[in-house]
Parts: C-alpha cells; sequence; structure tokens
C-alpha cells in the first residue's frame, strides 16, 4: 500500500513575497512531494496577477487558493477554509500570522485537525502592535505545534506560558544556488546611471516603525556631510513611504536618497550595493541579513531578535544597539574609513551563512514536524 502523502494548508496574510514569503514559498517547492503537499492559502480580494506572493506561487507550480476577505475577521473566511480542507482533504493547517492564527484556530478545532503556527516575529510599536501580539502569544497556547525562526523567539513564548516541548526552533534560511555574486554585472546600478566610485547604503524591508528607516535617513544626513560620495537606497514598501520621503526633504538629503519601492530583483540590486543597514527595533531572525551577508555584501544590524545568530560583532557583521544613532552613525563612518575590513568580514559571513543556513536543512526539520503531528493525530 503507497505511503499517505500528507496534504497541508499553508495560510497566510500578505499579498507581498518578502522575508516569510519567500521562506514559504520556498519550503513548499523543494518538499518531497511524494510524502507531502503544500496547498497556498492566501486572504485577498485582489486576483493573481495584483497579489505578488499569489503570483510567485502560481509560477512555482503550487496549488493556490485565493480566500477573499471583505473586512477584518470576515465569517466567510472560515467558511472557505473549511471548504478547501474538505476539498483538498487536508491533513494539517499552518498558519504564519495574527489573522491566520486565528481564522486556523477555528477551522483546525471544528474540524478535528491538526494545527502548526509559525512566528515570524512580532510587532509593538504601538497600542494595537502590542495588544495584537499579546493575543496572538495567548491563543498560541492552543496550538498543537509552534515553530518559531530564532532561540530569541523561543525564550519569549517560554516566558509567555507555552509549553517548551511544543516549540521547534526552526532557523530561516536560503536555497544557496539562487544567490550568484556577479558584482560587475548590476543592472540595477546600470538603470539608475549610478557609478561604481559612488557606494551605495542600503536599508530593505517593509517602510513601517519599527523598521526605523528614520534612523537609518538621521545616520545619512551625518555621513552626508563627511562624504559627498554616498549614495543611500531604501528597498520596500510600506505605510511609512510617505513620512521618509518628506523626512528625507526636511533633512535636506533627498537628492542622496533612492526609494526603489518593490523589487523582485534582489539578487541583482545585492550585486550592486555596497553596504546593508538593518535599524529595526524587533526582528525574528531576519532574512535581509541572511541575504547580504551570502552575497558578501558587509552588514550593520542592531542586535534584535535572532539577528545575532547570524552576526557576530566584528567577527562577519558589526551589530549595535537598537535605537541608537550616534553608534549607526559611528559604525558607519567607521565603515566608510574601513571598506576592506568590512569586505573581509562580509565573506566570513558568506561562509556561516552557507554552513548554517541551508534551506535544504530546513525543509527536512520542517517535514519532521508535520509528520509528527500527523502521528499523534492518528493515534
Amino acid at each position: 500500500m503507497p505511503e499517505k502523502i500528507l496534504q497541508i494548508l499553508d495560510l497566510r496574510d500578505s499579498p507581498w513575497v518578502d522575508g516569510p514569503g519567500r521562506t514559504i514559498l520556498q519550503c513548499a517547492d523543494m518538499i518531497d512531494r511524494n510524502k507531502c503537499n503544500i496547498h497556498i492559502g492566501a486572504f485577498s480580494g485582489e486576483s493573481h496577477n495584483d497579489h505578488a506572493y499569489m503570483k510567485k506561487a502560481v509560477e512555482l507550480g503550487l496549488d493556490v487558493v485565493a480566500i477573499k476577505e471583505n473586512r477584518s475577521f470576515d465569517r466567510t473566511v472560515i467558511d472557505q477554509i473549511k471548504q478547501v480542507v474538505r476539498k483538498r482533504a487536508i491533513d494539517i493547517i499552518h498558519t504564519h500570522d495574527f489573522r491566520s492564527n486565528i481564522y486556523g484556530l477555528i477551522c483546525a478545532r471544528s474540524q478535528r485537525l491538526p494545527l502548526v503556527s509559525t512566528c515570524h516575529g512580532w510587532i509593538s510599536n504601538n497600542w494595537k502592535g502590542r495588544l495584537y501580539t499579546a493575543i496572538d502569544k495567548y491563543l498560541l497556547r492552543y496550538h498543537d505545534q509552534i515553530i518559531v525562526v530564532s532561540d530569541v523567539m523561543k525564550k519569549r513564548l517560554e516566558r509567555s506560558g507555552i509549553q517548551s516541548d511544543k516549540i521547534h526552533v526552526i532557523n530561516n534560511a536560503l536555497v544557496i544556488n539562487d544567490y550568484e555574486i556577479k558584482r560587475e554585472n548590476s543592472k540595477f546600478r546600470n538603470e539608475l546611471n549610478i557609478s561604481k566610485d559612488k557606494k551605495i547604503i542600503a536599508s530593505i524591508g517593509r517602510l513601517s516603525p519599527e523598521k526605523r528607516q528614520d534612523i537609518f535617513l538621521s545616520a545619512a544626513k551625518y555621513l552626508v556631510g563627511k562624504n559627498r560620495d554616498l549614495i543611500f537606497l531604501i528597498v520596500g514598501v510600506g505605510p511609512e513611504e510617505d513620512e521618509l520621503r518628506a523626512l528625507a526633504n526636511e533633512l535636506g538629503i533627498s537628492d542622496k536618497v533612492i526609494f526603489s519601492g518593490y523589487r523582485n530583483d534582489m539578487v541583482d540590486i545585492y550585486n550592486g550595493i555596497d553596504l546593508v543597514v538593518q535599524s529595526s527595533n524587533t526582528e525574528g531572525m531576519p532574512n535581509v541579513v541572511l541575504e547580504s551577508l551570502l552575497m558578501g555584501v558587509p552588514v550593520i544590524a542592531t542586535n534584535v531578535g535572532g539577528t545575532a545568530q547570524i552576526a557576530q560583532h566584528n567577527v562577519n557583521g558589526v551589530l549595535i544597539e537598537s535605537e541608537d544613532l550616534s553608534a549607526l552613525e559611528y559604525a558607519l563612518e567607521e565603515y566608510i574609513n574601513n571598506v576592506a575590513k568590512h569586505n573581509e568580514m562580509a565573506l566570513v559571513g558568506r561562509n556561516h551563512v552557507i554552513e548554517n543556513f541551508n534551506q535544504d536543512a530546513r525543509v527536512k526539520k520542517l517535514f519532521s514536524v508535520y509528520e509528527r503531528l500527523a502521528e499523534e493525530n492518528n493515534k
């Protein structure tokens, strides 16, 4: 009798192929489909063509389920998920964020299915974020298994009263062969007509308060006063874009700052930039730091979340405390004065990522969690 193929319904509330999005889709694409099928469920009122996450899933040949959500906590979403569960004979529901955690919990319990959630990180920069985080951590107690992307996150959940034995640390990881270093052929630099003698210092990520691109811009102001051959690049989209553009104008550096918007050619961008700054005040396991080091790009990052598992201070990167503008200014000036040293550290970081953050290993760990859930559910 052939071995049963596990059917997983993966639920996520985001239209972007960001760090978590790439991780989810890569795992779904790479997992052994003779043993496991991951169906991609995404909340959206848009078509596949307008939804980058669903569009990428379709390109990968994955089964994509568009779950229409017309308002916050739409009751029809529960009915849609239940229908998908029945139609595709789903064995396990896997959720990834606040909304999907709630919908998934309701549906898993009503359908008597095991439920696993991956916690990619929490945003607590205002009262609403803190409330959502508190509710999320409370509800996670009722999930059967929980995956976290860093050791720090596991400790946070344990402090919230969640049993240690149902928390699995599966670090974020990369498909190593997808990242090819070709510094001399950056289309991105050519597109923007930026000469090779100018250094590009980049901030990459969602434009939202927790990423603290405002500190990045303030540090840029400091550097521009000392060195004119610098370009500051902000890659991403989000609710803070207008405020950040206004801040660049207010600081008098708008001619030195490029807002690229959302990009799907990140490997080419890494090939065209010289330094990545992560100025966040919260992270899970930052994919941007992983990608930067894998591409041999030096990193200055805040010591938050699982960042220190990737970058060790003055070994393969530079770590600073969050919300410390002076520390960032000092680190940037030190980079400008000793570029060769930072490039050498980045190559050490590249080897560290290759050895410790390979997506193949992550996929195997993920499947073992699914197997455990299925076995426990069949007892």
